[in-house]
């Protein structure tokens, strides 16, 4: 529910899943990379690993504001967004070998 460090103590990339939950003109920020949304209704879902946007069962790409899919880099990531948001939900999906 506010602006977070998290830390991926692994030397890979990992393809995190997020869940937005707020309204209207959204933008993800992790680390210097922005990440923006437009006429999110609710929530939107980001499947970074299987390349999805989406709400339920309901397809969300066109609500993307970007062609890149957010992405957790090695060591620090720091989280934040701007817009009518209530909470960010993160599932890192760490890599290692």
């Amino acid at each position: 529910t506010k602006a977070k460090t998290i830390y991926n103590t692994e030397f890979f990339t990992a393809s995190p899943y997020i869940k937005i939950t707020g309204n209207g003109g959204i933008t993800l920020y992790i680390n210097e990379r922005a990440y923006g949304f437009k006429e999110v209704s609710e929530y939107i879902e980001i499947d970074s690993e299987l390349m999805n946007a989406y709400k339920g069962d309901t397809l969300q790409h066109s609500k993307m504001l970007t062609t890149k899919f957010p992405k957790l880099t090695a060591g620090e990531n720091n989280i934040s967004w701007a817009g009518n948001v209530s909470k960010v939900e993160i599932i890192p999906r760490w890599c290692r070998l």
